[in-house]
């Protein structure tokens, strides 16, 4: 009869209480923010998450943990939560992670840089999503139309010099020619140098 009563209270608190979480959530591999946060139920549980791809940074053994997802290829992985009540009733859950790159959202350009070594907006470089940018090329000129600096990377920025010599505080003046989606795009502006 106690082994009886034991599965009956087991089927009823393993519906009642346990969350079923299977849904995909679509991380965007560029994201300045690749640390997700993801939780479940509530309560008196002990949670176990198992990660594949990436790193728990917080939260094992809690009902939320944070994961960061940084250095992981695009595709799809899973996170599983195996949830057990007071009663010893276990449950398991997961969650489906697709990493995607990331469509392009815009390209935003600094309007002053300080490339004073202090680690903080020392390179002028642009900001964005850029996985489906095909052609890039960015140049750079002084205000007497010298041309300064030149580059085809668009995850490699002007650091403030020319010829390894540091430039003058002063505007400089950028053309940046690129091309998404086979649509030709460009910015034209102007960013100040302070150090």
């Amino acid at each position: 009869m106690k082994s009886i009563l034991f599965v009956i209270v087991c089927l009823l608190s393993s519906f009642s209480y346990c969350q079923q979480i299977d849904q995909t959530v679509i991380v965007c591999q560029t994201s300045p923010n690749e640390i997700k946060l993801y939780s479940i139920g509530s309560g008196q549980y002990i949670y176990n998450w198992y990660v594949e791809g990436g790193m728990i940074i917080s939260g094992d053994y809690t009902n939320e943990i944070e994961v960061d997802w940084s250095f992981v290829d695009t595709g799809l992985y899973k996170v599983y939560a195996s949830i057990m009540n007071i009663y010893g009733c276990s449950d398991t859950s997961e969650i489906v992670i697709h990493i995607t790159g990331c469509p392009f959202s815009n390209m935003f350009l600094p309007n002053v840089f300080t490339p004073d070594d202090d680690h903080l907006n020392d390179i002028f470089i642009p900001i964005g999503h850029f996985d489906h940018l095909t052609e890039y090329k960015m140049a750079i000129w002084n205000k007497w139309g010298q041309h300064i600096y030149e580059s085809d990377n668009v995850n490699i920025g002007w650091d403030g010099t020319i010829n390894g010599e540091p430039c003058q505080n002063d505007a400089y003046v950028y053309f940046i020619e690129f091309k998404v989606y086979d649509k030709n795009m460009f910015r034209l502006g102007q960013v100040v140098l302070i150090r």
